[in-house]
């Protein structure tokens, strides 16, 4: 769910694909098309904060360690609860306890619980402050004199002029 939610937020902050197969978010050979590779461009592209990043790496790095161990893994195994713990250090869960108590058991895996509910809201909200960057106008290069005058006067007012 993160995941997708990292997409929703770059999508927010890109325009669309020239075609669906040239998408950078969408599609097997998208070139941001893993969690690890949303997570560094939404950072990087100034829509979430280093810690934010950073946590979201933590639990990624938890996701595939279950993916690969789906069987015997648990969130009470050491190597998870200790990286749990260190999610955990934006204080959410001691800052808001009665929010924590309704998400999820106690234990470990009700704080990582907790702690991917407040970040995927905080995906969704970010996703819809964010605008599309401007349509530009073609480079100069692009049209010829005769035609820019027309081009020109089909654009709308907010298009810069």
């Amino acid at each position: 769910m993160l995941d997708d939610a990292l997409a929703s937020l770059l999508s927010a902050a890109m325009l669309p694909a020239l075609k669906p197969a040239r998408s950078l978010t969408i599609g097997d050979r998208a070139p941001l098309g893993t969690f690890s590779a949303r997570i560094d461009a939404a950072h990087q592209l100034g829509l979430i904060s280093q810690p934010f990043a950073a946590d979201l790496h933590v639990i990624r790095s938890i996701r595939n360690d279950f993916a690969h161990n789906p069987i015997d893994l648990t969130f009470a195994v050491d190597s998870i609860r200790d990286r749990i713990g260190h999610l955990d250090r934006s204080g959410f869960n001691r800052r808001f306890a009665h929010i924590r108590v309704n998400l999820g058991p106690p234990g470990p895996r009700g704080d990582f619980l907790s702690i991917c509910s407040w970040m995927l809201f905080s995906l969704y909200e970010q996703a819809a402050k964010t605008q599309k960057p401007p349509v530009l106008l073609p480079e100069f290069g692009y049209f010829d004199l005769e035609s820019a005058a027309e081009y020109m006067a089909d654009l709308e007012p907010q298009d810069g002029f």
